[in-house]
């Protein structure tokens, strides 16, 4: 259902529609939009766009977007969750957010569109999170650093033969936490993934068992919050900045994103999204040039993300918590991954720790390369087996583009054991 088509929102202008609903079900507003910002510009960041919806029995929910792409249309969705049929009326409103410039808002279409759930999906979105935006250095941080890109999702069978779905956030930074040097050499990225909410249902009933959090300090917390209006979606806060989670709340707008990127943890990285999604890469370039490149401390001072080399790890699962890097080195140059041999506490390796067996971490090359010189290491552990291994350009349009695949296994036996990734290219 197409709402509207064209309509210029200043700062602080809204614009009201009704609608009426034949058929319940889960429900998205799809805004597509161009604002005069641009991400990479300090003060000029985005704009804030309240959504908001009048129910028939006169509750409102709102929600908020960030419109990142700036003049780049994109098309902005908002996970309104399950509605019953009747009337309602949606407003759009330009929020003047006094962090970034008041700006123009272009909304080019507004789509109510039924979102077509199989029983997985369901049960995705009933218990999918709401997140109030972070407020620590100002009173809207997500409006021009770590906001919320997109919601992953994990659902399986756990050890007890319960169903669980774990929720995940794509933030476009880490402001505090890990460097931007580490950022790169031990996540291959300058975005953070934090997991967010997990519920945990009887699998013959979909009961709830439990339900719990990240909190502060990665601490396991029980979740005792509140719920979304008339839901079983549950209401956190981002709270710290490095990207934990609260259930009290404190902060004035409100993200709702649909829990798109579906990640088997046994089978791929999380880091899938950069292969399918260029605009979270785009953002991350543009936050680096933003905040990173020309930071005046060298662990938090990067290289642009395009003069990286992107590399995909498949390993053995018994292996998973062994440590890797990569070693670029011909008869002149010396490239080395792990931020140069770094290891220091609390951060350890300057390369992949996190104990899954599908990774990826990023090199920087500063030179036309050739794979025949590329050599994996191993930096600690016994033993380890790599199974598959893909090499990535990150291009300045935020495409991955695949380099390399190497399919041949090769095990590493002893610590500073340094092997070719392909012989004879």
């Amino acid at each position: 259902m197409i709402i509207v088509k064209e309509e210029l929102l200043k700062s602080e202008e809204a614009c009201t529609y009704s609608f009426s609903l034949e058929e319940a079900g889960y429900y998205s507003i799809n805004a597509q939009v161009t604002s005069d910002t641009d991400w990479a510009i300090k003060g000029n960041e985005s704009c804030l766009v309240e959504v908001m919806l009048d129910l028939e029995n006169g509750d409102v929910m709102r929600f908020h977007f960030v419109t990142y792409m700036g003049k780049v249309s994109h098309n902005y969705k908002v996970n309104f969750g399950y509605l019953q049929q009747g009337s309602y009326s949606v407003t759009i409103r330009n929020v003047n957010n006094a962090v970034c410039n008041e700006a123009d808002m272009y909304l080019h279409q507004l789509e109510l569109a039924r979102i077509p759930l199989d029983k997985e999906l369901t049960l995705v979105y009933k218990h999918a999170p709401v997140l109030y935006g972070r407020n620590h250095f100002t009173t809207y941080d997500g409006c021009y650093t770590d906001t919320p890109l997109a919601l992953m999702y994990s659902y399986y069978l756990n050890e007890a033969g319960q169903l669980q779905i774990d929720y995940e956030f794509v933030f476009s930074h880490e402001d505090e936490g890990t460097p931007g040097k580490l950022l790169m050499s031990k996540w291959g990225r300058n975005t953070d993934i934090e997991w967010c909410y997990t519920v945990k249902l009887d699998a013959d009933h979909f009961g709830v068992i439990e339900r719990s959090y990240q909190g502060p300090e990665h601490e396991y917390r029980l979740f005792t919050g509140d719920f979304l209006l008339h839901t079983q979606r549950p209401i956190l806060q981002v709270r710290t900045t490095n990207g934990n989670f609260d259930h009290k709340l404190d902060s004035n707008y409100c993200f709702a994103l649909h829990p798109d990127i579906k990640w088997d943890k046994k089978l791929e990285p999380r880091e899938k999204f950069m292969k399918q999604y260029n605009y979270i890469n785009t953002i991350m370039i543009k936050e680096a040039e933003r905040q990173l490149i020309n930071h005046e401390e060298d662990k938090h001072r990067i290289a642009h993300p395009t003069k990286y080399v992107y590399a995909f790890f498949y390993v053995n699962e018994e292996h998973r918590n062994a440590v890797i890097d990569l070693v670029y080195k011909t008869e002149t140059d010396r490239y080395i991954s792990s931020a140069h041999d770094f290891y220091q506490p609390p951060f350890g390796y300057g390369s992949y720790t996190g104990g899954f067996a599908k990774f990826l971490i990023a090199m920087e090359m500063d030179l036309d390369w050739s794979v025949q010189d590329l050599h994996v290491r191993l930096l600690d552990g016994e033993r380890m087996e790599i199974q598959k291994m893909e090499f990535y350009a990150l291009r300045a349009n935020g495409a991955l583009e695949e380099l390399y695949r190497v399919e041949e296994s090769i095990t590493l036996t002893q610590v500073g054991d340094c092997k070719r990734v392909k012989e004879g290219v």
